[in-house]
């Protein structure tokens, strides 16, 4: 971890991302690795989130004076603070790889196995779905700067967990008594990792394809009604809420029972809920306002280039369908509309959260912009083999 905090230090030249000066520090190494647990009592401080961490020297926040601290102070002079939070699953898996990695490798370790999971991702959406689909999971990891994609210890589980998650549905596509455990199961490891900060693309990664070829299938031998659908577009994400609220709830119960701080756990949901930033109001609106231009500028010209394609295929679907070339199923597209609309639920309940975090929170509209491309699959072409 001195290795890293060193390379850090001598590089001081920090990427410009979405528009503020983001640290490496402040993501990857202070926040997240930079605490550890009391070795002294590795269970309890670990769930109460009693946190212990280098003590910085300077009135306020300092990233680069945390990371001199870090370099520069022994263990055995480590301040010690009760930095009361939930567990951070991610946590103790990163600092594993710090015993024997540095960040610059940590770095490729992760993108190489993102990589070869969307790689394995997209190959088995061509064949199972066509072209179009497979561009769209390309497009949504597409969506997220590459200094995020790589670098936000906190974050790159989001893919893991979605990513596997649609390989196993994939590969057990024609076990459909498999879905439901397995969103609950994604459900609970998302809550688990802490990700707060775009949970919603480990349910929408394998949701956005899994959801619309099983619709697919019952409007295709005729048994796609009512309750289908919601069995379908609502009963999966229900699946993986159930799981994501029963891993945070048990963190919750530990956490009251090592560490008895419930008015602790109101403040902080309260104030993610809220709409007070600082001395002035906002609203959900303003929330949304900035994570979209958080995502043009970090995601401009895949954005731009998302929405060309996304106009010239739809032009030409709706030539097709008026001329009797192509079938159009509107409860296949509410159904993706519901999908890509739950990041901007998640902008609406928690407004002060998205707002403060936009640089983070961002990334969850990823899954509504490269959900236009998988709504045009609401277009199938009569022949039942067709690939849509």
């Amino acid at each position: 971890m001195r290795h890293s905090a060193k390379d850090l230090l001598n590089a001081g030249d920090w990427p410009n991302i979405a528009g503020v000066k983001m640290d490496y520090y402040t993501d990857s190494l202070i926040l997240n690795v930079g605490y550890s647990f009391d070795p002294a009592r590795p269970v309890t401080s670990s769930l109460s989130a009693d946190y212990s961490y280098i003590a910085d020297k300077q009135p306020g926040f300092s990233g680069v004076n945390h990371l001199h601290s870090l370099v520069s102070v022994q263990g055995n002079e480590m301040k010690r603070y009760s930095y009361w939070r939930y567990w951070f699953g991610h946590s103790s898996v990163m600092k594993i790889l710090h015993y024997f990695l540095h960040l610059e490798k940590i770095y490729a370790f992760l993108g190489v196995i993102t990589i070869a999971l969307l790689f394995l991702g997209c190959l088995q959406l061509l064949k199972m779905d066509g072209k179009l689909s497979a561009f769209a999971l390309f497009a949504l990891l597409g969506l997220c700067n590459i200094h995020v994609f790589f670098m936000s210890l906190q974050y790159y589980p989001v893919f893991w967990i979605g990513l596997i998650g649609l390989l196993v549905l994939n590969k057990y596509d024609d076990c459909p008594s498999l879905r439901g455990p397995v969103f609950f199961s994604l459900g609970m490891l998302t809550a688990y990792f802490d990700l707060l900060t775009a949970p919603v693309v480990a349910l929408g990664i394998p949701a956005l394809f899994i959801c619309g070829r099983d619709a697919w299938r019952e409007e295709l031998s005729g048994n796609l009604d009512w309750k289908n659908w919601l069995r379908i577009w609502c009963g999966f994400p229900a699946a993986w809420l159930a799981g994501y609220v029963l891993s945070w709830g048990t963190k919750i119960l530990l956490g009251l029972l090592a560490g008895g701080r419930w008015s602790e756990i109101v403040r902080q949901v309260t104030l993610r809920a809220g709409n007070t930033f600082q001395d002035g109001k906002i609203s959900w609106l303003d929330a949304l306002q900035k994570n979209c231009n958080n995502l043009m500028y970090d995601s401009a010209l895949v954005f731009i280039s998302i929405l060309i394609v996304f106009a010239v295929l739809l032009v030409q679907r709706l030539i097709a369908w008026k001329h009797g070339k192509m079938i159009f199923r509107w409860r296949i597209l509410f159904g993706y509309l519901l999908l890509m609309g739950m990041p901007l639920m998640v902008i609406l309940l928690m407004p002060n959260h998205t707002f403060q975090h936009a640089y983070m929170t961002f990334r969850g509209l990823s899954l509504t912009v490269s959900g236009l491309l998988v709504m045009l699959t609401a277009f199938r072409c009569p022949d039942h083999n067709a690939a849509s």
